[in-house]
């Protein structure tokens, strides 16, 4: 578990992350490590474009060792033309690197641009970062939407050039730098769960069973569900995921740095709820390990693209059943 204050940044970039024209002084990296009192790392280059970011990765990323990597770049691509499949596979080739070396990848969706030469691509290549982010289970913070008026142009107290910030910009960015951090290790929807729970949780228990786990039969979930419930409930931290009205939705259970469980509401699923349940267990409950269904297609590629790797396989689960599962440990 690190606490949010004992994280060690770095955040990789062109000139909107150097914090130009001003300086490192003035830039959003800095205003986030001074509000969240970490060690936070400024790799912006003024005018670099992504695939100079991808061949420096190594020197300025992966030296440091760092918990998270911000990655933010496309701008300087966008006016010099660069086909979008190359900016992706560069911003993915870093993602990858990050995985790889056991460091947690943070896509930054680019700020806009009012030079109308190279808005629309900027605005392609967001997207597709969206996207790439979206479809790969990447975090990623959203800059440009708090820094876009109705007509997708810059809010013209938020720049100085109709590229770069103003120091009222970076203040902005800074804010929802720190606001995606405070949400990514406090989300107010998890909570610790209680006895008085139980009947709430079997319940979240049998409608995920029955919508993901085809594999189950009906004889099996009957077996399973008094166990659950009278027994296994009692032997793990649970915290469930509350929606605005306080019914839980979503819960997991924890033993030392084992995952145990980790269940989602059928009518809540692809919201997100999963990954954030699964966020705060790494954060805050140094969860490190997890046993998956193998037959869970779904759930291995979750935890797969979530950090986790393979490292064992067995037959039977732990009620000697035949359904194999995979021991999963997490790679950062």
């Amino acid at each position: 578990m690190i606490p949010i204050n004992k994280l060690k940044i770095v955040a990789i970039g062109d000139s909107i992350t150097y914090g130009f024209p001003y300086s490192l002084d003035f830039s959003w990296v800095n205003l986030v490590a001074k509000k969240l009192q970490t060690e936070f790392f400024n790799k912006g280059i003024n005018g670099d474009t992504t695939t100079g970011m991808l061949n420096r990765f190594k020197k300025d990323v992966l030296t440091l060792k760092p918990s998270h990597v911000i990655i933010m770049g496309g701008t300087n691509d966008a006016y010099n033309g660069t086909n979008i499949d190359l900016v992706i596979n560069n911003i993915h080739n870093m993602v990858q690197l990050a995985l790889e070396n056991r460091i947690i990848p943070i896509i930054g969706l680019p700020i806009p641009c009012n030079d109308s030469s190279v808005k629309n691509l900027l605005e392609q290549y967001r997207e597709e970062m969206h996207q790439h982010a979206l479809q790969n289970n990447i975090n990623f913070i959203d800059f440009h939407n708090v820094m876009v008026d109705q007509s997708r142009y810059i809010i013209e107290e938020f720049h100085c050039d109709g590229v770069h910030p103003s120091q009222l910009g970076y203040k902005t960015m800074a804010n929802v730098a720190v606001k995606f951090f405070e949400n990514y290790y406090f989300d107010k929807m998890i909570v610790k769960a209680s006895n008085r729970d139980f009947q709430e949780l079997i319940k979240v228990w049998e409608d995920s069973v029955r919508a993901t786990h085809s594999f189950i039969t009906e004889k099996e979930i009957q077996f399973y569900k008094p166990l659950i419930l009278n027994e296994y409930f009692k032997y793990v931290n649970l915290f469930c995921y509350k929606d605005s009205d306080n019914k839980i939705i979503g819960f997991m259970g924890i033993a030392d740095d084992k995952l145990e469980m980790l269940f989602i509401d059928p009518e809540h699923r692809s919201k997100g709820i999963g990954k954030k349940l699964l966020n705060f267990a790494i954060a805050n409950q140094g969860v490190k390990k997890v046993d998956v269904n193998e037959e869970n297609e779904q759930a291995v590629w979750f935890y797969l693209h979530m950090g986790f790797r393979v490292i064992n396989r067995s037959e039977l689960d732990a009620s000697g059943k035949s359904h194999p599962i995979l021991a999963m440990e997490l790679m950062h």
